[in-house]
């Protein structure tokens, strides 16, 4: 059997799956993957939160679960990611949630979400 590639591989062919703006595919073979035991790391879960923010922003919470049961600590383009699919979805009441929640974070971080929520 031959050994799984490494997850610097497997991100490169996300990322260039979701240059061609093919998200259900990028989440396919994302969980096909996973199935066969590829390690993943914040990078490519931040890819899989992209594509699923592009039609539902829930199922992208749903994979931000995946960072904590990994103990992975999400950064700031998750969480942007996040609010930028909460707003193309009209949830912007919702966004509060997550800038209140990480008020906690360096002010340059908050600076960067309110730039998000203005444009």
């Amino acid at each position: 059997m031959m050994p799984l590639p490494c997850v610097v591989l497997f991100n490169q062919l996300l990322t260039g799956i979701v240059k061609l703006k093919h998200y259900s595919s990028v989440v396919t073979l994302f969980k096909d993957f996973c199935i066969l035991g590829t390690l993943v790391d914040d990078y490519s879960l931040n890819i899989v939160i992209k594509c699923y923010c592009m039609s539902r922003v829930d199922l992208g919470f749903c994979i931000l679960s995946g960072f904590f049961k990994q103990g992975v600590v999400p950064d700031v383009s998750t969480f942007s990611t996040l609010l930028k699919g909460q707003f193309r979805e009209n949830y912007p009441n919702h966004s509060n949630i997550i800038i209140n929640s990480s008020s906690c974070r360096s002010v340059v971080t908050r600076l960067y979400w309110y730039y998000i929520l203005v444009v």
